[in-house]
């Protein structure tokens, strides 16, 4: 969902701006230059993406470390080094990057998380960020309309590009449910908008003012929250007022969510509906890339990404606080383990991970923690 990365993205880049950058806005200058030839080799390639973890390879005086290298943990480092912070980012894989990375099988290379990518037009908001975090070296190839095709026993349904567009082509293919995709297509505008008020309590008002410009207010409350939420895509409430056939064909880019819709709710449909109105791009050279750029802004601040770097626990203060993390040395269990220590730990493991794995019993039962982990 890198639709959320553009979200996190902006909130980091404020408080890098605000609490670590008082010299000026670490993102104030636009990408250092254009695109560069893409780099095909594999050694090179493994330069970058395939830094295996040792005690000397710890770059020195650190002022974060990040528990993996999914988009989420590259964000987090690359915005921290934009700001001058030097970061460690520890990859128990063999490759960074997580769902970014890429695998060669019988000579063809497979993505495994990206598919596709939506809102990557010119000036938006998350190819601003994935700008920023790259130093402007990603190119974005929009797929040919339509971008995806839906296939139902012996029928096919189209989705096109175009915020207008796409509402017309189901409009067309749906003639007797019009008055329902008009309905689920304002719906979704207003999930959208609801993301954005997720988040505003932590942006200053000028910035929520600009951002978020439709007033969910009440309209929120009363449609989406009680559909939202708790509720999956095969529910009878939300299929219920269209057509069998049409009911799937919105929520077709659910592959690209990583959850089948039965299993998500219909509030992160709403969202993967407005996220692909536009259209779809991909990345050149494959989502490896993502990471493969967002490394040597890392290492230009003086941090460094390495894999191979399985993580156990979480080091805590007498107090309770977070002061580094314990890297497994070798593959035994048993073997002397690794301690590095930094003013900020960042976990990108997943909330169940680092509440369940990484984090003590005696933390795990704090009142703060039972709620979320017992999800």
């Amino acid at each position: 969902l890198l639709l959320l990365l553009a979200l996190v993205t902006l909130a980091l880049g404020l408080v890098a701006h605000r609490l670590l950058a008082p010299s000026g806005n670490p993102f104030a200058r636009p990408p250092s230059g254009p695109p560069r030839p893409l780099v095909t080799e594999p050694r090179a390639r493994d330069k970058v993406l395939k830094q295996g973890f040792s005690a000397n390879r710890v770059p020195p005086e650190l002022d974060a470390v990040v528990i993996g290298s999914g988009i989420g943990g590259l964000t987090a480092a690359a915005t921290l080094a934009k700001a001058g912070k030097k970061v460690l980012v520890l990859e128990q894989h063999d490759q960074a990057g997580g769902c970014c990375h890429t695998f060669e099988d019988q000579g063809y290379e497979f993505d495994v998380g990206i598919h596709y990518v939506g809102q990557m037009h010119e000036g938006s908001m998350l190819r601003v960020a994935l700008d920023q975090l790259t130093d402007g070296q990603l190119c974005w190839h929009r797929l040919p309309d339509p971008y995806d095709e839906v296939t139902l026993g012996t029928r096919r349904y189209q989705l096109r590009s175009g915020k207008t567009t796409f509402v017309t082509a189901l409009e067309e293919q749906f003639p007797e449910d019009k008055e329902a995709i008009r309905e689920f297509m304002k719906i979704s505008k207003v999930g959208h908008a609801a993301l954005g008020g997720a988040i505003s309590p932590g942006l200053p008002s000028a910035w929520s003012g600009q951002l978020w410009e439709v007033d969910v207010g009440l309209e929120m409350v009363v449609v989406v929250a009680p559909m939202g939420v708790g509720r999956g895509m095969d529910d009878s409430r939300v299929t219920g007022t269209v057509g069998t056939d049409m009911a799937p064909v919105p929520h077709s880019p659910f592959p690209p969510a990583g959850t089948a819709p039965q299993d998500s709710s219909f509030l992160v449909n709403l969202l993967m509906v407005h996220h692909y109105q536009r259209g779809a791009w991909y990345p050149r050279g494959g989502a490896s890339e993502i990471a493969f750029h967002c490394v040597p802004v890392i290492e230009r601040a003086g941090g460094a990404v390495l894999v191979r770097a399985p993580v156990t626990r979480v080091l805590l203060s007498p107090t309770g606080a977070a002061v580094g993390v314990a890297v497994q040395k070798g593959p035994s269990e048993e073997e002397e383990e690794v301690q590095i220590f930094a003013p900020c730990v960042i976990s990108d493991a997943g909330i169940f991970n680092t509440f369940g794995k990484l984090l003590p019993p005696s933390l795990r039962s704090h009142p703060g923690t039972i709620s979320p982990v017992s999800l």
